[in-house]
Parts: C-alpha cells; structure tokens; sequence
C-alpha cells in the first residue's frame, strides 16, 4: 500500500487598522469549496518555504504587498485533514502578520470573487464555515491581533 500524498498548505491570519480580519471569498468556479469565504492562503509551492507561500498566496489573492519581516515565522495554528474524495492528506498552517494593514488598503480580488475586512467574531459567525479555517478563527485574539 503506497503513502497518501500529502498537500500541504498555508493561510494568513492579517488585520486591519480597525482590528478587522481579511478573508476572502473563493471564485465560483473553483475546483473545492466554490464560494465560500476563507482566510487568504493556498499550497505551498515545490521548493518554497511556508512563510515564502503565505506571502506569495496573500499578495496573488489580495494585491497587496506584505512585509516578510512582519509574518511570523511559526504558525500559530497547524491542522492535519485526511480529504477521502481525493485521497490525500492536507496539512494546514495558519501564519499571523504581526502589522497591521493599513484601514483604507485598497484590496484587489485577484484570484478571489470578493475580499472584506470583518471583525473576528463575523469571520466566525457568518462568514468562514471551512471547519479548519472555522477552528483556527478560535485561536486567542492576543496570539494573532
């Protein structure tokens, strides 16, 4: 029996100025989870470190420009999920940005539909239903505002 692939993936946890989480909503046509709201993050690349990806990621879905510096370089979450339909397993880790986003950034959906800056508890409580994103909402507000 051969070893499920492993995918491994990244998300960042970034507020605003007014204290406000950025997610974003997922393109229609996406292959999973078409539409609904997440943290902004994807798979790390081959060769490419997981502070490296977040970036990357944030900037392709947001338009906006991170300081490395500023992104932690442990993250503060990691979550293992075996996916049966695809046969493989995800690692999920959830990086938080140390600064703060200015409050009148200008976001540009790149490779997402929508993109919203929200308080924590509506990130939780109406938008972000992905249960890994949803328990990684859970993470104390000290750890990651």
């Amino acid at each position: 029996m051969s070893n499920p692939e492993v995918v491994q993936t990244v998300r960042l946890i970034a507020f605003d100025a007014w204290g406000r989480v950025i997610i974003c909503k997922r393109k229609m046509d996406a292959k999973q989870r078409a539409g609904q709201w997440e943290f902004p993050g994807g798979k790390v690349d081959n060769g490419e470190g997981t502070v490296e990806a977040v970036i990357r990621e944030f900037t392709e879905e947001t338009g906006v420009m991170l300081d490395e510096k500023l992104v932690d370089a442990r993250p503060v979450y990691n979550r293992y999920d075996y996916d049966k339909g695809v046969g493989k397993w995800y690692s999920r880790d959830f990086f938080k940005y140390g600064g703060r986003l200015a409050a009148d950034q200008l976001y540009v959906p790149r490779e997402a539909d929508a993109i919203v800056a929200v308080t924590l508890d509506e990130a939780l409580n109406r938008f972000v239903n992905i249960p890994h994103q949803r328990a990684a909402s859970r993470i104390p507000v000290a750890l990651v505002a």
